[in-house]
This record gives C-alpha cells, sequence and structure tokens, in this order.
C-alpha cells in the first residue's frame, strides 16, 4: 500500500482488516478509536526515541 496514492476506499478497507486482527471489530466505534489513539501513541513514541526527539534516549 502507497499512502502517497491510497485512496479512502482502500483506507477504510486496510484499517478494517487491521481491526479484525487486532480482535477490535467486536468494539463501538468509541472504543476503536481509543484504542486507535493508543497505538499512535505508541508510535509517537518509538520515533521519537528513535529520532532522540525531545531528550528522548536511543534505546
Amino acid at each position: 500500500m502507497n499512502p502517497q496514492t491510497i485512496s479512502l476506499t482502500e483506507l477504510q478497507k486496510h484499517l478494517d482488516q487491521t481491526c479484525k486482527e487486532k480482535g477490535w471489530d467486536k468494539n463501538s466505534v468509541t472504543e476503536v478509536f481509543l484504542l486507535f489513539t493508543e497505538e499512535v501513541g505508541e508510535l509517537a513514541k518509538a520515533i521519537r526515541k528513535e529520532t532522540g526527539f525531545k531528550g528522548e534516549k536511543k534505546t
């Protein structure tokens, strides 16, 4: 999947598949939003560690 050229329909299909893989497909929209937000936060923390942004130490 190329993020530069993905269509909205393709993104929706990808997110649907991701929710199924993570077992989120039985959760409410609010719960999925919270779980997704948590995943984004973990990604942001990993990027900070990798880049050393704002004093994060590489491990």
